[in-house]
């Protein structure tokens, strides 16, 4: 099915009809209307068609792997902000963070983060909670890799995100755009699929 010559194709029955979303055409689709019942021990089936879109395959991967739920705005469009809440259950969901009921509460519990706010979330603090929840994993390591961390605008980043962008910027984890980190700036869907996956 193809959403209107939006050039994003889901394979299925038409789940739902295209919505205007800050001017752009954005396709909602329930998950369970649209991808077949794996059998056991099988993957999933991913409902989107390849796009394009530079962030498709980490999104695919977050899908294939059992990351994402049903509705996640991972599964929109991929250029628009995407919430502090649907990236702290992610993070969770990708390092293996069990939890009853609350995420936040839990994200809290494990100092990922510091207070309980709505809203998009920032570049740095994506980078932050990254960083945070993986110096508390002891199987994962960050190695520098030759990774560049002075960026253009590194005055600009607030003083307790700072370790955590050069950090996983030297990793090779995070990576800035044309020399510029822009720390203030929303992350989208597209990038915290990357930042996810690496």
């Amino acid at each position: 099915y193809n959403n209107g010559g939006s050039g994003v194709e889901i394979e299925g029955s038409k789940a739902d009809i295209p919505k205007k979303v800050s001017g752009k055409e954005k396709t909602y689709f329930k998950l369970a209307e649209i991808v077949k019942s794996a059998q056991s021990g099988e993957r999933p089936i991913f409902p989107i068609k390849d796009n394009g879109h530079w962030a498709f395959y980490a999104v695919k991967s977050l899908f294939e792997n059992g990351r994402l739920e049903d509705g996640s705005a991972f599964l929109n469009d991929l250029d628009l902000p995407l919430t502090r809440a649907e990236f702290i259950k992610t993070l969770l969901s990708v390092f293996d963070v069990s939890y009853d009921g609350d995420f936040i509460k839990k994200a809290m519990d494990m100092g990922i983060v510091k207070e309980q706010k709505d809203g998009f979330i920032t570049r740095e603090e994506a980078a932050v909670m990254m960083y945070r929840m993986i110096k508390q994993d002891p199987l994962y390591e960050i190695y520098p890799a030759g990774g560049a961390y002075g960026y253009a605008d590194g005055e600009s980043i607030k003083d307790y995100a700072k370790e955590a962008v050069k950090e996983l910027s030297k990793g090779k984890i995070l990576k800035g755009e044309n020399g510029f980190f822009y720390p203030k700036r929303f992350i989208t869907a597209g990038e915290a699929a990357a930042l996810l996956t690496k």
